[in-house]
């Protein structure tokens, strides 16, 4: 069977640099090619030639993919046509988040008129409103869940409820040589690796548990390492990017990483929490290779960390902010302004606090009631324009923040970025 999957574009409209692999699809890629079929992965979101906007501009483009949604004649749209009738599947596979529903949903559409026998979808926003998505007349099956194991049977059924797999050692290792115009990608941008899934955490503004559950399953570390080593051996790639919600949840686990990936003399960052590091395993990670760490930051008001149900506190991050310090590891802090409850006292205690930690970098967000968190069931949504919201849409507005304040959050993280450390 000749397979077709394709990652919807968003940022290309914005003419947004994006990075990185659509790692979900190429692991489908993997478990397909290895039962025999011929896959092709399109990111239609990929953009290398793009540029890498600043905050405030970010903002400032948004409305170009809201304009770009319904423009039928599009480059986008007319590069998309052009793959489908290069490749000349027999099934097309759409992965779908929220803020991309609208995208996907065009791209079945111009398949379907172009003579595409049959459309499944998946992902976040599949697993999550499996029936919303059937609702559309052109797509014929979705896959709700983990889709490695269960894409095959959608072939045949409308819904196929997949289960969480529990080994997954037992996966094939994402298939990047399905990439379509593999040669756009740089060394880097395939360095993106996922050693676990699932997160025992339960923050508000987070839809993981609802995806992947509480309970972390884990790679083995071999497992790990040998991706990474044909990934470095094939494509000439020597910086990785660890994408787990909390790399270090297992700090054994990870001192063990650090002990096998040395060997392989290769740089690495992944993602954390501010309460899952210690002086001793920072050490080890920036011995080992690792040159970031990005962490949660989120607020620097204690009433909101609260309503984000981030389980940590102010202190944690001071402590990890002088730990990383001392061992001179760079760290980037995510944060975030407008979630519900949130004032612009609030906002501001948050920018005071960025100041008193000092990370190397910020990255600014926009809080999105995104489907499947505590927070959209909280504010009672339905019906919305997924394609409206997102972490960086003049169209969030679920606080007493001002727009013009969230702009102003947008200034300072840009003129923070540009200052010397």
């Amino acid at each position: 069977m000749k397979i077709l999957l394709i990652e919807p574009p968003f940022q290309k409209f914005m003419d947004f640099k994006k990075y990185y692999i659509p790692l979900g699809l190429l692991y489908l890629a993997g478990e397909l090619r290895k039962r025999g079929h011929d896959v092709s992965v399109y990111d239609a979101d990929y953009h290398p030639k793009g540029k890498s906007f600043e905050f405030l501009e970010k903002m400032k483009h948004y409305p170009l993919y809201i304009e770009g949604l319904t423009n039928c004649k599009h480059k986008i749209w007319q590069e998309a046509q052009e793959v489908f009738e290069d490749v000349k599947p027999d099934v097309v596979g759409i992965s779908l988040i929220s803020t991309k529903f609208m995208s996907g949903m065009k791209i079945a559409d111009l398949y379907k008129k172009m003579g595409a026998k049959r459309i499944i979808c998946g992902g976040v926003h599949v697993s999550l409103h499996p029936d919303e998505v059937l609702g559309n007349k052109d797509v014929d099956s979705v896959v709700v869940g983990e889709g490695e194991y269960a894409f095959e049977n959608a072939f045949t059924e409308k819904k196929v409820i997949a289960n969480r797999i529990a080994e997954l050692d037992d996966i094939a290792f994402p298939d990047r040589d399905s990439l379509y115009n593999l040669t756009d990608y740089s060394p880097s941008d395939l360095g993106m690796v996922i050693s676990s899934r699932g997160c025992p955490f339960n923050c508000s503004f987070c839809c993981s548990e609802k995806l992947w559950g509480r309970e972390v399953r884990f790679r083995s570390v071999d497992n790990i390492i040998e991706e990474i080593t044909s990934i470095k051996n094939k494509y000439g790639t020597n910086d990785f990017y660890l994408v787990d919600d909390s790399f270090t949840f297992d700090k054994n686990r990870t001192f063990e990483f650090c002990d096998k990936v040395k060997e392989l003399n290769i740089t690495w960052s992944c993602l954390t929490r501010a309460d899952l590091i210690s002086e001793k395993l920072v050490s080890e990670m920036k011995d080992s290779g690792c040159r970031m760490v990005k962490i949660g930051l989120e607020s620097g008001s204690t009433k909101v960390l609260k309503i984000m149900n981030k389980r940590i506190n102010k202190q944690n991050i001071i402590k990890a902010s002088d730990i990383l310090r001392r061992n001179k590891l760079h760290w980037t802090a995510y944060f975030m302004v407008g979630i519900p409850g949130e004032t612009e006292k609030d906002v501001d205690e948050t920018l005071n606090f960025i100041g008193e930690v000092k990370p190397d970098f910020i990255s600014f967000a926009v809080f999105t009631p995104y489907p499947g968190t505590l927070l959209y069931d909280n504010l009672g949504l339905t019906n919305i324009s997924y394609h409206f919201f997102n972490h960086h849409s003049n169209f969030n507005k679920f606080s007493d923040v001002s727009l013009e304040k969230i702009r102003e959050v947008a200034q300072f993280s840009d003129n923070y970025n540009k200052e010397e450390r």
